[in-house]
């Protein structure tokens, strides 16, 4: 089968039959350092210089923010589709360096979506095993084809029967990458597993909101995202579901880069 991608209906005062696709995308760029006035008060800090200045800023996490993202409600089934590209020299150019990116710290991607609401499978519902709706990075060029020898990565998985929307949020650390992959080399694949559920669990603590989801992703997913864009490569985000009856939803999609 083909792939089949449909509008939501959306009703109007008109008719109740009229179908609507609202597409829009959105670009902005913003500065972020947070409470600046607090910390570069001379009460708190006294004759510093302003290289120790910056260290603390960074190390506290007072960091320049850019988002892109796109609104586009659309579902699908036997879906393998392009959803989304970031285009890395666009987006994460350097300002004032020709062909250089800014320092990337982190990069957060997040999609909101579900799944169909229903299956067979009882056992299974409402929780992330069996579900075939989800979502996946591929590595493309600049004409958008995806490059040969690069498989994707998983960016996030919908709850199995769960037709409330989720917010799926996949952190991508590029601090800590290298002595993540140091210390996961030392542990067992279960240990290594449990590590990244527990800073899961941590993120969604220090930063609850109801029906967000946090993904972890992993050192070597870290290393590889950040070679790719070091490489000139974008990143498309593919929505997909797979076998009879299951159905993405997809309604937006933010990527915020952290530097």
């Amino acid at each position: 089968m083909g792939n089949a991608v449909h509008a939501l209906r959306t009703p109007t005062k008109q008719s109740s039959e009229s179908s609507s696709i609202s597409t829009s995308t959105k670009v902005k760029y913003y500065m972020a350092w947070g409470k600046w006035s607090d910390i570069q008060t001379g009460d708190k800090l006294p004759d510093l210089p302003m290289e120790i200045v910056l260290i603390i800023i960074d190390f506290a996490g007072y960091w320049n923010v850019a988002s892109i993202g796109k609104v586009e409600q659309i579902n699908g089934q036997n879906l393998n589709h392009l959803y989304f590209v970031m285009h890395t020299k666009q987006f994460l150019g350097h300002p004032y360096y020709a062909d250089q990116l800014v320092p990337l710290k982190k990069l957060v991607i997040e999609v909101h979506s579900h799944d169909q609401g229903w299956s067979s499978y009882a056992n299974d519902q409402n929780t992330y095993r069996g579900s075939w709706t989800f979502g996946e990075i591929a590595v493309l060029d600049g004409k958008h084809t995806e490059v040969k020898g690069e498989s994707r990565m998983r960016l996030y998985t919908n709850l199995h029967a769960k037709e409330d929307w989720q917010i799926h949020r996949k952190v991508f650390n590029f601090l800590n990458a290298e002595q993540l992959l140091t210390k996961y080399s030392q542990l067992t694949e279960d240990e290594t597993k449990q590590d990244i559920q527990r800073r899961e669990e941590q993120l969604e603590q220090e930063y609850p909101q109801d029906g967000v989801k946090y993904w972890v992703a992993s050192p070597e997913e870290c290393i590889r995202v950040k070679r790719y864009l070091q490489q000139g490569y974008n990143l498309g985000f593919m929505l997909i579901s797979m076998f009879p009856g299951w159905c993405n939803f997809t309604k937006e999609i933010k990527v915020v880069a952290m530097f």
